[in-house]
């Protein structure tokens, strides 16, 4: 088939370290290697380029908290830029991260060609009611550009359901991906987890991410399990409580705070961890760093009694938590720690999860939504509803 010339939109950056900006490199690398031209158009960025993708900045954004993350979102579009950008760029398929703004995603949406298939996916999910209602506030502000779209999928099927509830729109789940040849899965690595539990954290220090929980839970393991060690990586808010935490509790020895990693180190840091722990509290439309910690064969990997994670996770019990029971949150963790057969169970489990999203099957799947919404759109069929398996309409409530 010949290649594609694929405009790939997000309002964020891709400066910063996210779950959508992830999805976002991670396709845009492995669609690039086949061939096509791959182009980000996002919201303020310092780069030009990513791993050989043109980047093109098209905003000034400012930072704002959404359901539980940090990110930032256009204040001021660059309507040059992005009107001489779509008179540059004969684009096949424009594929457009949601929720989006109006201001940059919704202004390409409005100026792109006819002929150009307008595919999104959807990546967010929420069971609290300001997100919600934000969800439906930016539904109503961009319900115009909404009606240009002729394919939307959704990253996880409670991402699906927050698309139809809060934006009025359907169409199937295609995941997130991890790329397993990257991240060097070793699949022969099974052998059961010898000694104390080595506890691995990797995210956001903001309260959704349950890492003051997990500190809570670790306080309790370490009376049972003294050479028990955690180690929590990543940046944020809540980073001067837990350390000032850790030094009341005298765990100073047994807790390290690394900070923001590489994306090298933090394959390394899940890839020796005995029980990888991500106890999200709420907000999670599928959890990428479950993926790549599965990846990188991490003993076990522990999510958040969340619907994200109970999905990725195949709703196994003894590889789910829920981080507001410090005692049974604590008491899975001795489970874990004391149990190697349940682990090595688990982990072999954890690799047959791991394998349906890899990022070649993922790309293929993309692919083919792409193709189907050009014929859609080129081949002269009904720009109805159905035909787009896309309904936009007054979100319900």
């Amino acid at each position: 088939m010949e290649p594609l010339r694929i405009g790939l939109a997000y309002d964020d950056s891709l400066d910063r370290v996210g779950g959508i900006a992830q999805y976002l490199t991670t396709l845009g690398s492995s669609l690039a290697r086949r061939g096509h031209r791959v182009t980000y158009l996002v919201g303020e960025s310092r780069m030009d380029s990513l791993g050989g993708v043109p980047v093109h900045s098209l905003s000034r954004n400012v930072a704002v908290r959404f359901n539980g993350n940090r990110l930032s979102i256009p204040a001021v579009g660059d309507r040059e830029a992005i009107d001489t950008l779509l008179a540059e760029n004969d684009f096949d398929v424009l594929h457009v991260q949601m929720p989006y703004s109006p201001i940059v995603a919704g202004r390409l949406i409005r100026g792109v060609d006819e002929a150009t298939a307008v595919v999104g996916t959807f990546h967010v999910a929420s069971d609290r009611r300001l997100p919600k209602l934000g969800a439906v506030a930016l539904a109503r502000a961009t319900a115009r550009s909404l009606r240009r779209f002729d394919r939307i999928v959704s990253v996880s099927p409670v991402a699906a359901e927050f698309a139809r509830a809060t934006f009025g729109v359907t169409g199937p789940v295609v995941p997130n991906m991890v790329d397993l040849e990257a991240m060097r899965v070793d699949s022969a690595a099974l052998a059961p987890v010898r000694g104390e539990p080595r506890i691995v954290f990797v995210g956001s220090l903001v309260p959704r991410k349950g890492v003051l929980p997990l500190l809570r839970a670790f306080e309790v393991l370490r009376a049972s399990h003294r050479k028990a060690t955690l180690t929590i990586a990543g940046d944020g808010p809540l980073r001067s409580r837990l350390e000032r935490r850790v030094s009341r509790a005298g765990l100073a020895p047994a807790v390290d705070f690394l900070g923001t990693v590489s994306e090298a180190d933090k394959a390394r840091l899940l890839a020796g961890a005995d029980i990888a722990c991500f106890p999200s509290l709420f907000g999670e439309s599928f959890g990428v760093v479950l993926l790549e910690a599965m990846a990188v064969g991490a003993g076990v990997v522990v999510g958040g009694r969340n619907p994200g994670h109970r999905a990725v996770l195949d709703a196994r019990e003894e590889s789910l938590v829920d981080p507001r029971d410090t005692a049974a949150f604590a008491a899975r963790l001795e489970q874990l720690a004391d149990d190697p057969d349940l682990r090595l169970s688990i982990r072999r489990s954890q690799r047959r999860i791991v394998a349906r999203y890899d990022v070649d099957r993922v790309t293929d799947a993309v692919l083919a939504i792409y193709r189907d919404a050009i014929a859609a759109r080129t081949g002269g069929q009904s720009r109805d509803a159905s035909r787009a398996d896309v309904r936009v309409g007054e979100p319900s409530r």
